[in-house]
């Protein structure tokens, strides 16, 4: 009896220490609990912004997208006049009909001319233009004199020139040549002085030729813009005996648009002329009134 109560007393001491070995066990190799996620959605604001900068763009291109197919699906055959009717797996040509009839229909000179609005400035008065009586004041001996007087470049060489001599002059000039050709200082004069020489005349000359080539290009261009003017006025007549042939049906509406293009052309090239002829006579102008050449 004693020995089944100290045996009884022993299992349950034993039972008792397992627990609280177990116990402590648990303890030691308990692993620590992951920390609770992060809502980065709500912690960055950009990225919301972001997002429903996107969901917007996907909605209005998807509405953009729609609008255009309907759009499409209401053009009628009258707007349309190339679109392909009937089913998908017919294969007709387009109808093209329609622009055939509307190149073939005579142009009406009157109710062209009633679309041109009142008050119209000429196109002479916009346009630059060069009168007969500028070019005819043009006098290249003249206007050579007063680009002269005008340059600087030659006022500068001018001026270097006559420094250059006086000093050549006071170290004795070119009688120094004879009683003291060995001295240094009067070498050096002289070689400065016919340097200066050398440019003055250079840029005199250079300046003169190309006076004389503005003055050239000027009438040049006079010779162009006039011959331009007698093509133009030749075609010209050639369209209006073109109308005519075209009005008794002895002519193509072909050949009436050709003659109509070499009108075009022939003016175009009037027009180019006039702006050439501008722009070189007021370079020229400005080399003569402010003597600078270009």
């Amino acid at each position: 009896m004693e020995n089944n109560e100290r045996k009884s007393q022993y299992a349950v001491t034993d039972a008792a220490r397992k627990a609280a070995f177990d116990t402590d066990a648990h303890w030691h190799t308990r692993v620590p609990a992951p920390p609770a996620p992060v809502n980065t959605f709500s912690t960055k604001l950009w990225v919301r912004v972001l997002s429903v900068c996107l969901s917007l763009l996907l909605a209005v291109t998807m509405f953009d997208a729609t609008a255009l197919v309907s759009y499409a699906d209401e053009l009628t055959d009258e707007v349309a006049p190339l679109a392909s009717t009937g089913s998908a797996s017919e294969n007709t040509a387009p109808d093209t009909a329609w622009a055939a009839a509307l190149q073939g229909q005579a142009l009406d000179e009157a109710v062209l001319a009633s679309l041109v609005p009142a008050g119209l400035i000429p196109a002479s008065d916009v346009l630059p233009q060069v009168t007969a009586d500028q070019l005819a004041e043009m006098d290249l001996e003249a206007d050579l004199e007063t680009a002269k007087a005008n340059s600087w470049d030659l006022y500068e060489a001018t001026e270097t020139f006559k420094d250059a001599r006086k000093e050549y002059n006071d170290h004795g000039g070119d009688y120094g040549q004879t009683y003291k050709p060995n001295d240094r200082a009067y070498q050096q004069q002289r070689h400065t002085y016919y340097s200066a020489k050398y440019t003055y005349d250079n840029t005199v000359q250079n300046f003169e030729l190309s006076l004389r080539s503005l003055y050239l290009k000027v009438k040049d261009y006079k010779q162009v813009l006039d011959a331009s003017k007698t093509a133009l006025a030749v075609e010209q007549d050639s369209y209006a005996v073109a109308q005519l042939k075209h009005s008794q049906g002895n002519i193509s509406q072909n050949a009436l648009l050709e003659a109509e293009d070499k009108v075009k052309q022939a003016r175009e090239k009037t027009a180019s002329a006039e702006n050439d002829l501008f722009s070189a006579y007021n370079t020229y102008r400005w080399a003569v009134d402010y003597g600078i050449i270009n």
